[in-house]
């Protein structure tokens, strides 16, 4: 994804590449791609410079955000 970096980071079109990469993860599923080896890579660059500034790599992205911080209290 090319993207103005400053805008991008102070947004919510982080759901933008969460998309991308649900779509790809189907994608593949479809095609026949066994579980352990489905993977989207979402690269994003920042339009000015050209430069890449982020990687996001599904499904594993989707595994760290399901993790409680440390530093949270489970209530049970």
């Amino acid at each position: 994804m090319v993207v103005d970096q400053e805008a991008y980071e102070t947004s919510f079109d982080g759901f933008a590449a969460f998309e991308l990469g649900l779509q790809g993860m189907f994608y593949q599923m479809f095609d026949g791609v066994g579980e352990e080896d489905i993977e989207v890579k979402v690269h994003l660059e920042n339009v000015d410079t050209g430069e890449e500034f982020d990687t996001i790599v599904y499904p594993e992205a989707m595994d760290d955000t399901m993790e409680p911080e440390e530093d949270i209290e489970m209530i049970e």
